[in-house]
């Protein structure tokens, strides 16, 4: 893509999160000398998945794992399981932050695919982390990379 070309940035879903995340992605694209408008003939758009699982002991010796989900689906999943284990386990947290970015032109095979992932600890701030992640992303703006980088 020429620089100066013009992007339309487009969330695959319409909450806050990605209204904030179009923010950045916008911004990102800005900083590297491309305009972003609604009615550009590329479109760059982006998807999030939020992932976060929580087990701990039952009382019967069995694993009971709570989980949820969220994204650009517009919508939450909760779901609940159980798991019998053969010795009691602690309180455990794990979970999953991607974000996938795809720039094309409608109705044409994509220029451009990215999607960072990243552990996702119960604690951790996912705006944070997922704003770092489309700054990962565009360090390899408009090439075939695959590599392992750390998110902080």
């Amino acid at each position: 893509m020429p620089p100066g070309a013009m992007v339309a940035v487009t969330p695959a879903d319409a909450g806050q999160r990605s209204q904030r995340l179009k923010a950045v992605v916008s911004r990102a694209l800005t900083d590297r000398g491309f305009r972003t408008g609604e009615a550009a003939p590329i479109r760059l758009e982006f998807t999030v998945k939020d992932e976060l699982r929580q087990s701990f002991p039952g009382r019967d010796g069995s694993d009971v794992e709570a989980r949820g989900s969220g994204g650009s689906q517009s919508r939450t999943e909760i779901g609940v399981g159980i798991r019998i284990a053969p010795e009691r386990q602690e309180l455990h947290y794990e979970g999953e932050l991607s974000i996938s970015l795809t720039l094309y032109r409608p109705g044409e095979v994509p220029l451009w695919v990215a999607t960072v992932s990243a552990p996702r600890p119960a604690e951790d701030d996912p705006e944070v982390r997922l704003e770092g992640m489309v700054h990962a992303a565009f360090e390899a703006f408009g090439r075939t990379e695959d590599r392992a980088i750390a998110v902080d």
